[in-house]
């Protein structure tokens, strides 16, 4: 149908015109003289109102009248936190609701669209507790209602329900009419991509029992594996799953039926995807204990913690979890003669670490395992004393015994900072081997000591270290040099036999980062939208280094930064990224080697793709949030105090504008084609709607 105020076409059952949000409505035929809502048009009317329609706009054009807005109205709803209420803007008014969920200040956490854009749920925490609501879009007088508590995370689906756990670890749906409860002892669960299928795990983390439920039937939940140490990937329609069970075998399952072993004796796990193809890189399980591949603190290369990788296997990138045998290294005799006292006062309380890192040259290593601790009586010698009282005897301790003590002393050091380096900077010996599913085949990967490994999409980095070329230092140099002293030798030795390879789901190329970083960490965050150039950072001591090379070919790298400040984002061709930061929270922006501005808040960076622009904020400061600043290689200031910008889904953002830190409050604005329009008032933040 066509609105009768400006001529744009709609949808048959639009209640409203898209563009310039009149209600659309036409005569009544019955004689009554009201109006009723357009229903669905017949194909002759609606040709016949195409013609009007394209008369009345090429004539108020031709008069140099353009009544089309240069506003669009998002696709779905815009929602937003006023003072005591979420209001919902589309066009039009904005609509309120949800009085009871803003209390004072309380933070909204998630907001999720159904799928038929019919209800909104939306959650917020009350001391400790999470409440989700849900609000009906079509009912005007609907103000949302309570449906959860006590809700720890949760997702929508089926259009009106949504699926959530609770500190309890129960995993209950709930909608508007109740809730039901689908399973206790519940570890994580996920909902699949085809958004039909729920996955959850029970039993106890690192031994699990996998199950998947049609939520849109009443057959209970089906049982599809026990002992399951780890998900590392499930396709988002369910056919693929590849796990790891308590005896660190691997394998694919198809269908949630049939599960065939890849590999035994895994390790932790790195899922490439390039498309529908999926790789998996896995290590070797190690067989020393290694705290670094503790399930709790354990990364997928990218900074994420394991026990966060369940909620977001569909996205085909993660590490599963490493199982570890944890037998205790040999522990070293304690000296007798030592109290307890004198460990806990000079910090040698713990078990002294009897290997050597393989960055030092130990030249004292004989001497100190052949030191036993001095006893006072194997220095003590009798002596006659001549007095006027005649002669006698006493006992007297050698000064031996004191230089004895000295050495014994500076074995202890020795083996402190034996400790220090074995405890910190020793890499293990791994083998990886790497599985092709396209191809069902499995193959060596690479072996050595590996340094630091970080993966992103189809991209794998790697550093290995070749212990021939480790310029070692001596223990002899080492006891002679201040702490200080010490650990900058030491991070220079740590610069010699690193090599850094990338594989692109192709080949494996050699990396020459530059010899000058420590690198101690790689992390991928940002890559161009054809994946042609990866940019990725290092951490070199406590700065971090941006550097970018190409994905595919040869793999040269360079520096765009050794200021970086940890955000980047790349727009088309261009790449924008921090530096340089303030203690202050704020940072130098740059466009490629441009600077922008010396003044932007930290992670404030707001890509626009579609424009191959940014948003950002700067010049902020206790009183003030920052200003908003648009900026497409030209920087255009948008508005004064802005509390947050959204980018909308049909292009476009919205922004809140005028932020008063005392009052908490700013007014809310839609920014389109160049021009701005005021929606609400008296807004306290945006509220990201997912679908």
């Amino acid at each position: 149908m066509f609105c009768g105020k400006c001529g744009a076409e709609n949808a048959n059952d639009a209640k409203f015109c898209f563009a310039c949000g009149a209600e659309l409505l036409t005569e009544d035929n019955s004689g009554t003289g009201k109006k009723e809502k357009v229903k669905k048009e017949k194909s002759g009317k609606k040709i016949f109102g195409k013609l009007i329609a394209v008369v009345i706009i090429l004539a108020l054009i031709a008069g140099g009248i353009y009544v089309l807005p240069r506003i669009i109205t998002p696709k779905t709803p815009l929602l937003y936190q006023k003072d005591d209420c979420i209001a919902m803007w589309t066009h039009g008014d904005p609509a309120e609701f949800g009085s009871k969920a803003c209390k004072g200040d309380s933070a909204l956490v998630t907001a999720y669209l159904s799928n038929d854009e019919k209800y909104v749920f939306y959650s917020n925490v009350v001391g400790d507790e999470r409440e989700v609501y849900c609000k009906n879009l079509a009912d005007k007088d609907d103000k949302g209602k309570k449906i959860a508590s006590d809700v720890v995370y949760y997702d929508a689906y089926a259009n009106h329900k949504i699926i959530y756990i609770t500190e309890d670890k129960d995993l209950y749906t709930a909608d508007i009419d109740g809730k039901d409860k689908l399973a206790r002892d519940v570890v994580y669960f996920r909902m699949a991509g085809d958004d039909k299928h729920v996955v959850w795990t029970t039993g106890k983390y690192g031994d699990e029992t996998l199950y998947v439920k049609d939520m849109y039937s009443k057959k209970d939940a089906e049982k599809i594996v026990s002992d399951v140490n780890n998900v590392a990937y499930m396709s988002d329609d369910l056919k693929t799953i590849y796990y790891v069970d308590t005896d660190n075998v691997l394998y694919s399952m198809t269908n949630c039926k049939k599960a065939e072993q890849i590999a035994e004796d895994v390790g932790e796990i790195y899922v490439l995807k390039n498309g529908d193809d999926v790789q998996l890189i896995y290590a070797d399980a190690p067989d020393i204990e290694d705290d670094s591949l503790d399930m709790d603190n354990s990364s997928d290369g990218n900074g994420s913690s394991l026990k966060s990788l369940f909620n977001s296997f569909t996205s085909g990138n993660g590490a599963a979890a490493a199982t570890v045998d944890e037998a205790a290294p040999a522990a070293v005799e304690v000296a007798p003669g030592i109290t307890d006292e004198y460990y806990d006062e000079y910090g040698y309380n713990d078990a002294l670490v009897p290997e050597v890192s393989m960055y030092i040259d130990d030249d004292l290593a004989d001497k100190d395992a052949q030191m036993d601790y001095p006893q006072m009586e194997d220095y003590e010698r009798t002596e006659v004393v001549d007095s006027f009282w005649g002669d006698w005897e006493r006992t007297v301790v050698d000064d031996q015994y004191y230089d004895a003590l000295d050495e014994y002393d500076a074995m202890l050091q020795r083996d402190s900072i034996r400790r220090e380096f074995a405890k910190t900077c020793d890499p293990l010996e791994r083998t990886y081997h790497i599985y092709d599913a396209k191809k069902n085949e499995t193959a060596d990967f690479a072996s050595g000591v590996f340094k630091n490994i970080a993966s992103s999409g189809n991209v794998f980095l790697y550093q290995t270290i070749d212990t021939d070329k480790i310029e070692k230092i001596k223990m002899s140099e080492l006891e002679e040099m201040t702490y200080g002293e010490r650990w900058s030798k030491f991070e220079e030795v740590q610069k010699t036999g690193v090599q850094t390879y990338k594989y692109d789901f192709d080949k494996t190329t050699p990396m020459e980062i530059p010899a000058e970083y420590n690198v101690e960490s790689l992390i991928i965050d940002h890559a161009d939208e054809d994946c042609n150039m990866i940019y990725f950072d290092i951490k070199d001591n406590d700065n971090k280094v941006l550097l970018k090379t190409k994905r595919t070919g040869q793999a040269d790298v360079e520096v765009v930064t050794e200021e970086f400040a940890g955000q980047a984002e790349v727009v088309g061709d261009d790449v924008y990224y921090t530096a340089e930061e303030t203690e202050n929270y704020t940072a130098t922006l740059y466009k490629n080697d441009e600077e922008i501005s010396d003044d932007v808040v930290m992670y404030s960076i707001y890509p626009l793709p579609d424009e191959k622009a940014i948003l950002f904020k700067e010049d902020a400061s206790e009183k003030h949030p920052g200003d908003l600043i648009y900026c497409n290689g030209k920087t255009k200031k948008i508005c004064d105090d802005c509390n947050g910008a959204m980018i909308l889904e049909d292009g476009g953002f919205a922004y809140v504008a005028d932020y008063s830190n005392k009052k908490r409050m700013g007014d809310l604005y839609i920014y389109k084609n160049g021009k701005s329009k005021k929606i609400d008032e008296d807004v306290r933040r945006l509220i990201v709607l997912e679908k």
